[in-house]
């Protein structure tokens, strides 16, 4: 098991590129089930995937039918509707039990009746589940681009491309959550919160998991967003400015030679992130593993062209449906604690003042962040380097008032009003 490779810098157009980290936890899952006795009922086609790895593929609606084949997470099935059977137990990916089961038609895109000689085959309904909801490429194109180019890469090099999960783009990129062992704590998702907090690790600083070790980012996932089959997670950061595009060389080798014959283009800080991961073994090895499906998230630090990018792999889907999922902790209004209080472009007394603000207004608090130091004396004497995250000002958003997502002050200069 990685926990994280070495860090090492290499110069690149006069910017200073940082290693990656990576983080892999590995686990067997199995599908355990019980007795049976069929009845009829049907649908329509859908394609489905394992909820878990490992899990049988049998001859029959029986726990007793032979298996025909154990599949790994990242098969996909076409399912041909359901009927009743006999009764099976399961823990893929949380205990369940029942008797009806699916009949499958086609296992990775060949059909039943080709490989088995067989109409159908059966799988208990507790250890299917649907596909994961792609990621937006709208809400992060940077995020988009690395995950397409890992999939790329994976075709280049002869191996099915990763399902792109959602959740875990988002994850990787900005979703909030509470600390499991202390509620009164949020924090934002991986690259968010490395960029916010001026971090780079597989662990959650100030989410303790006991005493003073703090959670890892992988256990997090598993716990508070409901991947148990959570596997791996990899990690970069550069400082390249431009989002222009370059060219990307398809399939290479650990060294970054011989490549396949393709090329594609992305942004080149992408390109960069792409490269430093598959030019490091562990780093490699996840991008090319079998997990069933990952997603990546960018952020950029504010104020900066340092850019932080995380992906997270999993075998399996998350346990907390979609609608239940407890909603991002409420923002927090706050108020100058005296007249002629600066919002600025990013965590630093340097970065750009975008509003100055007198004690009547009324701020909207979403977290803070670790920046650069500050001395104020409003209302007297004080200093540090935490900084309040502002998404709004007197009820207006800061994306519709000055086109950033986040403005920051100072911790020292606002108070509860």
């Amino acid at each position: 098991m990685f926990d994280r490779s070495t860090p090492h810098q290499i110069r690149v157009a006069r910017q200073t590129r940082r290693a990656p980290l990576v983080l892999t936890a590995v686990a067997a899952l199995l599908g355990a089930l019980s007795v049976g006795v069929p009845t009829a009922s049907a649908a329509t086609a859908s394609t489905m995937v394992p909820a878990c790895s490992a899990i049988n593929i049998r001859s029959g609606t029986s726990t007793t039918s032979s298996v025909r084949t154990t599949l790994s997470a990242n098969a996909t099935l076409t399912v041909a509707g359901t009927v009743s059977g006999g009764s099976w137990k399961a823990t893929c990916p949380t205990a369940r039990s029942g008797s009806t089961w699916y009949r499958i038609a086609a296992i990775n895109g060949k059909t039943v009746i080709a490989t088995y000689g067989k109409t159908y085959l059966y799988a208990a309904t507790g250890v299917l589940a649907a596909p994961p909801s792609p990621a937006s490429s709208t809400s992060d194109p940077l995020g988009a681009d690395l995950m397409r180019l890992i999939n790329l890469d994976r075709k280049a090099l002869g191996k099915a491309p990763y399902m792109i999960d959602g959740r875990l783009a988002e994850i990787a990129r900005n979703a909030r959550f509470t600390c499991p062992t202390n509620t009164s704590k949020a924090f934002d998702g991986r690259a968010r919160d490395m960029a916010d907090r001026g971090y780079f690790s597989h662990t959650v600083p100030g989410c303790y998991s006991s005493g003073t070790t703090p959670f890892r980012s992988i256990e997090i996932v598993r716990r508070a967003f409901g991947y148990a089959g959570a596997r791996s997670e990899i990690l970069h950061w550069n400082g390249y400015p431009s989002t222009a595009k370059t060219t990307y060389r398809l399939g290479c080798d650990i060294v970054g030679k011989n490549c396949k014959d393709a090329i594609t283009t992305a942004p080149y800080t992408v390109t960069l992130a792409q490269r430093n991961f598959m030019n490091s073994a562990p780093h490699r090895a996840a991008e090319l593993n079998s997990y069933q499906r990952f997603g990546c998230g960018t952020a950029r630090v504010a104020g900066s062209p340092k850019t932080y990018f995380a992906c997270l792999f999993a075998d399996g889907g998350s346990s907390i449906p979609a609608m239940s999922r407890p909603p991002a902790p409420a923002s927090t209004t706050m108020a100058p604690a005296c007249a002629n209080v600066n919002l600025r472009a990013g965590t630093s007394t340097s970065t750009a003042v975008k509003a100055r603000v007198g004690t009547s207004a009324r701020i909207s608090i979403v977290g803070t962040a670790s920046g650069s130091h500050w001395s104020a004396s409003c209302p007297r004497s004080k200093s540090g380097n935490g900084w309040y995250r502002i998404s709004a000002v007197n009820g207006k958003s800061v994306k519709s008032l000055y086109g950033l997502t986040w403005l920051y002050a100072a911790t020292g200069v606002l108070r509860r009003p």
